[in-house]
């Protein structure tokens, strides 16, 4: 994944976090076997408060997610595969939206986090 805003941010939960937690289906490929890395992306979730957001900077969860699984996650990284759909809202219940009908306008407002250690 590109830096966002400049900025080398950590856009996915690890199997650990999430483990045991039935996500639904790739929103890659559509598949269903360990779908287990979840992706925070920058615009809004269809469905408002069923989405991520930020303590930090004051953000309601309206943040769109996507789900993928570990045979996608590889190819999305490296910009070989796109994303089909993201979460219509819960991952393993509100079913899925097409990637393209994310609205956007939903990011952290940087000037309230804490710059990145150097090195991290």
């Amino acid at each position: 994944m590109k830096p966002v805003n400049g900025r080398s941010l950590k856009p996915y939960l690890t199997a650990e976090e999430v483990k045991g937690q039935n996500l639904g289906t790739c929103c890659v490929c559509g598949g269903g076997d360990n779908v287990v890395n979840v992706l925070c992306l920058a615009g809004r979730c269809p469905i408002l408060g069923r989405g991520w957001g930020c303590q930090t900077c004051g953000l309601d969860p309206h943040g769109a997610v996507a789900v993928v699984c570990n045979a996608c996650r590889p190819e999305l990284v490296a910009g070989t595969k796109k994303l089909a759909f993201i979460c219509t809202g819960i991952p393993g219940r509100d079913g899925r939206t097409s990637a393209g009908e994310m609205m956007a306008g939903f990011d952290h407002d940087y000037s309230k986090h804490v710059p990145p250690i150097l090195g991290t």
